[in-house]
């Protein structure tokens, strides 16, 4: 690996790393799941709000923090995101690890890989 080579990947690394700071202190929501609504990441305003800790996130699903009154049109919303629509402005009701449902306000954009996953 030549030298350039080598300060490219270091800056990318800090590039990588100033990002995932500046979105884990972020007071909006932010969620990243899988096309099975697995969780991939969450920010810490989403640990604290729902009152989780990041190790319980490898347990839940998107549907597990979904209010049962919004399901349906959250199962709706999901598929056509698995098609690659984004929805824009998206209103939602989380259910907090307490069980308090939460009205949440946001964007739903899909980001897939070269796969369509």
């Amino acid at each position: 690996m030549s030298d350039q080579d080598k300060k490219n990947e270091h800056t990318a690394r800090e590039k990588a790393a100033w990002y995932k700071d500046i979105v884990d202190h972020a007071r909006d929501l932010i969620q990243c799941v899988d096309k099975e609504g697995r969780f991939i990441y969450v920010n810490q305003a989403w640990l604290s709000t729902l009152n989780y800790n990041a190790e319980e996130i490898d347990n839940l699903t998107l549907w597990d923090i979904i209010h049962p009154d919004s399901m349906e049109h959250w199962m709706a919303i999901f598929e056509q995101v698995l098609t690659g629509k984004d929805f824009g402005e998206v209103e939602a009701v989380f259910v907090a690890k307490d069980g308090t449902g939460i009205t949440v306000e946001g964007n739903v954009d899909a980001k897939l890989d070269k796969n369509g996953r």
